[in-house]
């Protein structure tokens, strides 16, 4: 068992989280640290057994404490990991690791002198879907890569409240982070890209501004180049909303595309069609339930500080295109 504490137990912390960790026997919450004491009283009467700290370097003295979940606003999620590691803690964090790639080196160099990964909370890739997904491509099933294309629209936005609330947390409503919230909801498809296609070549991307607030901007289209004959186009807001989810791959030979949980395939050679429905019910549990084996042995989990980086420089080349006006070179 691990002995974990929590730092800035927030939204999703207590709405995603909490309800999945506390039924793992791997885990035993045993503290959280905060920033203010109204926060401090909340979760003390939520947890009686829980011991509650404001001073984040009392919290990692804890000399029974194994690891730390942390879920703080994503500025905060690099230095708050790094003086976990320093502190000899397992570190379980929410994706964006960090938006900064001296933040990743200092963790990479933290994670090599103690043996341990950091546990990036990126569910995406706990999803069997991409497993299917690398298989049809490496098999050339569908035969070589030519496109793909992601569309991902949805609202966050203080009028339109959600179930999980996110929309209501000042830090999103007020981000000062890069780019705008492509960095928070975006970071997942770009991590999944990765993972699928590696990092592009270039990136020419254009940037909209369409109200106060919420980041930078709501309205993001790039076209990637992956060089070899492969390109891609990536359409994020957090404004536009609607029926704005879509995922299509297309072959020499054919196409797959994601339809709800189902994986199709198009071979337009055989005039074939076939479905795979191989996706998971809630991908957070899946998530959780094999980190918790992971932790326990120490081992690598699907997404590493290494992954965290290639996210950082995908968007740091869609940023610098988005304020030039160029095609921007992706640093490999």
């Amino acid at each position: 068992m691990l002995n974990v504490g929590v730092i800035g137990p927030g939204k999703i912390w207590e709405k995603v989280h909490m309800p999945i960790v506390e039924k793992i026997d791997t885990f035993r919450i045993m503290s959280f640290c905060v920033r203010r004491e109204e926060q401090k009283a909340y979760w003390q009467q939520k947890c009686p057994s829980a011991t509650v700290f404001t001073n984040i370097d009392e919290f990692l003295k804890q000399p029974n404490m194994d690891g730390v979940i942390i879920t703080t606003p994503l500025n905060l999620n690099g230095p708050a990991t790094i003086k976990a590691q320093r502190a000899n803690k397992i570190v379980f964090v929410e994706k964006p690791l960090t938006t900064k790639m001296e933040e990743i080196e200092a963790i990479m160099a933290e994670e090599k002198k103690s043996g341990t990964p950091v546990y990036v909370l990126e569910q995406f890739l706990y999803n069997s879907q991409v497993a299917a997904i690398l298989d049809i491509i490496k098999s050339e099933k569908l035969g070589k890569l030519v496109s793909y294309e992601n569309v991902t629209y949805y609202l966050m936005d203080e009028k339109a409240p959600s179930d999980i609330g996110y929309e209501q947390t000042s830090w999103r409503q007020e981000s000062d982070f890069p780019l705008g919230h492509i960095w928070d909801g975006g970071v997942h498809q770009v991590a999944l890209f990765n993972a699928l296609f590696g990092l592009p070549r270039k990136i020419f991307a254009k940037g909209l501004s369409l109200r106060q607030g919420m980041g930078k901007y709501n309205f993001i289209l790039a076209a990637l180049d992956y060089g070899n004959n492969f390109l891609a186009s990536f359409s994020h807001s957090a404004f536009l909303g609607g029926n704005g989810k879509l995922f299509n791959v297309h072959f020499t030979n054919g196409s797959l595309y994601i339809s709800g949980k189902e994986l199709v395939l198009e071979n337009k050679v055989t005039c074939s069609r076939e479905t795979l429905n191989i996706a998971e019910g809630n991908l957070y549990e899946k998530m959780w339930k094999e980190i918790a084996v992971l932790a326990a042995k120490k081992a690598v989990p699907p997404f590493t500080a290494k992954d965290a980086g290639d996210c950082i420089k995908f968007l740091a080349a869609m940023e610098k295109s988005i304020e030039t006006s160029v095609d921007t070179p992706v640093k490999q």
